[in-house]
């Protein structure tokens, strides 16, 4: 769903459906848009052949939609009132990394990583809208990170460090040294910010700090979201 309530009430939903293409004998993504304006669906012109796409991660950011392909070389943008899809090259820096987090904040997309399960940095990089390219926005030194937790051994902190459920989003903050990596230490919420490296705790004493740990082998990507105060309101 795009929405922004800043800019209009109204909402779009984009819908990817998957079809069988009868000339190639493959499957095809379709792309369907519903606006909450007209109360009506239309069938866009864009579709791509082939399933290496996640849908189920899409990020919405100033009028498109991203995902990241499943290769990891790149990843797609559909813009929802152009109806194009169009392709953006990752960084040779990138390619080949574990991504461990991607996701939008006040208009700006992320995409962090680590080169591999032993890698000490963590790279942070933003998209370039203006010249769909990516960039190193940010470095984050796990050992730093973990650091103010004692209770961490050297190789529980790296594989907590690189678990699917560690990284939780990129906040972007109204001052570039306000901007902070939130990520989950043993059941513990804590914000790292870029600038001053400085730790703090969010949430500590959670009764469901065990549900957080079992589910760190989940799919890439957590789906933690930022509490926006909007349709509720209205």
């Amino acid at each position: 769903m795009a929405f922004d309530p800043l800019v209009s009430p109204h909402f779009k939903v984009i819908c990817v459906q998957v079809v069988i293409c009868p000339s190639r004998r493959r499957l095809a993504s379709k792309f369907l848009k519903f606006s909450s304006e007209t109360g009506q669906r239309v069938d866009t012109s864009v579709s791509v052949v082939g399933t290496g796409l996640e849908f189920a991660r899409g990020e919405y950011c100033n009028g498109a939609f991203y995902w990241i392909r499943v290769n990891r070389l790149s990843c797609y943008r559909f813009d929802i009132d152009a109806e194009k899809l169009t392709q953006i090259a990752l960084p040779p820096q990138a390619r080949g990394s574990h991504f461990r987090h991607f996701g939008e904040s006040c208009g700006h997309l992320y995409l962090a990583g680590v080169r591999d399960n032993t890698a000490k940095i963590l790279n942070v990089y933003e998209l370039n809208l203006v010249n769909m390219k990516w960039n190193i926005k940010h470095w984050v030194h796990i050992d730093r990170l973990i650091s103010s937790f004692p209770q961490v051994n050297v190789n529980g902190g790296n594989q907590m460090c690189h678990s699917t459920q560690s990284i939780l989003g990129v906040l972007r903050g109204e001052r570039d040294e306000d901007s902070a990596l939130i990520a989950n230490v043993l059941g513990t919420v804590v914000s790292y910010n870029f600038k001053s490296k400085k730790v703090e705790v969010l949430l500590s004493e959670l009764q469901w700090k065990d549900d957080i740990r079992s589910i760190s082998a989940g799919p890439p990507f957590v789906p933690a979201y930022t509490l926006i105060a909007s349709l509720h309101h209205l």
